[in-house]
């Protein structure tokens, strides 16, 4: 009898496991090993600001890296990946701000970030931002 007894407690246990994980997994996408929750409502650009090489781009949802082309980022309609910009990309751990460092001073104007995605597969609109 206590065999039977364990034998249903075990399986009960996995059955959760089993179930519990599906329905976690279900609202979620993978981002470098977390999940994260896919309940945003649109890819947007939230904050953009500079500070002398720097300009950091914050985003409503972690941006999809693997969207991310240098040429495909615009200063005042310059590629940052053509002189005098030369510029590098880092994303922060949650991947919702990136980072451009500039060989330059981070010019007034604005910024466009073309054909992006964020992890859930949205477009970013609008595209464009102040500086």
């Amino acid at each position: 009898m206590k065999r039977i007894a364990s034998f249903f407690l075990i399986l009960s246990v996995v059955l959760t496991q089993v179930f519990g994980q599906a329905s976690a997994q279900r609202n979620s996408v993978p981002y470098h090993g977390m999940r994260l929750e896919n309940n945003q409502k649109g890819f947007s650009i939230t904050s953009v600001s500079k500070n002398a090489n720097r300009i950091t781009v914050s985003f409503s949802s972690p941006v999809n890296p693997q969207t991310i082309a240098k040429s495909n980022i615009l200063i005042n309609g310059k590629a940052i990946s053509s002189s005098p910009y030369n510029a590098q990309i880092r994303f922060d751990r949650s991947g919702r701000s990136m980072e451009i460092e500039l060989e330059c001073q981070a010019p007034s104007g604005n910024i466009s970030i073309n054909g992006v995605k964020s992890f859930n597969g949205e477009n970013l609109s609008p595209n464009t931002a102040k500086l």
